[in-house]
C-alpha cells in the first residue's frame, strides 16, 4: 500500500478481561478502522484462543473437507493463535475474529485496539508574489 504520506492512528482502546466460560463471538470493527489488535496480558493455562474467520461467505456455503486441518492454506475457514502474555496479534479490521471460550479459573486479560490510517496534514508554504 502506498503510506508514504499517511500516518497509522489508534482509533479506540479498551481492556477486557474474561471470566470461567466466558468469550468474544465473531464481529469485524468499521468506522474507518483498517486494523484491530490484541496485547495480551495475563493467559493462564486454559484459556482461549483467538480465531479469525475465512471471510468470503461464499466459499461458507461451498466449502469441502480441508485435507490438512492442521495447517492453514487457502482451504483453512479459520485460523488460531495461542493467547501467551507479551503477545501482539495484529489483522485487519474487516477480518471477522472471536475468542473461544475461557476454560480458566483465572481471568484473561488483554488490551483490544482499533488503528486507522490518516493522510498526513501536510504544511502549506505561501508563495510571495512580486
Amino acid at each position: 500500500y502506498v503510506m508514504a504520506n499517511s500516518r497509522i492512528n489508534f482509533s479506540a482502546m479498551w481492556t477486557q478481561q474474561h471470566e470461567y466460560l466466558s468469550n468474544m463471538e465473531q464481529h469485524i470493527h468499521g468506522h474507518g478502522d483498517q486494523l484491530v489488535g490484541f496485547y495480551i496480558l495475563d493467559a493462564p493455562k486454559d484459556c482461549g484462543r483467538a480465531i479469525f474467520h475465512d471471510p468470503r461467505p461464499g466459499k461458507v456455503q461451498i466449502n469441502l473437507p480441508e485435507s490438512e486441518p492442521a495447517k492453514a492454506t487457502a482451504a483453512s475457514s479459520m485460523v488460531n493463535y495461542e493467547l501467551i502474555p507479551g503477545r501482539v496479534i495484529i489483522a485487519p479490521a474487516w477480518l471477522p475474529h472471536s475468542f473461544t471460550r475461557h476454560a480458566s479459573d483465572k481471568p484473561l486479560k488483554f488490551v483490544h485496539f482499533n488503528l486507522t490510517v490518516q493522510v498526513a496534514q501536510q504544511a502549506c508554504v505561501a508563495a510571495e508574489v512580486i
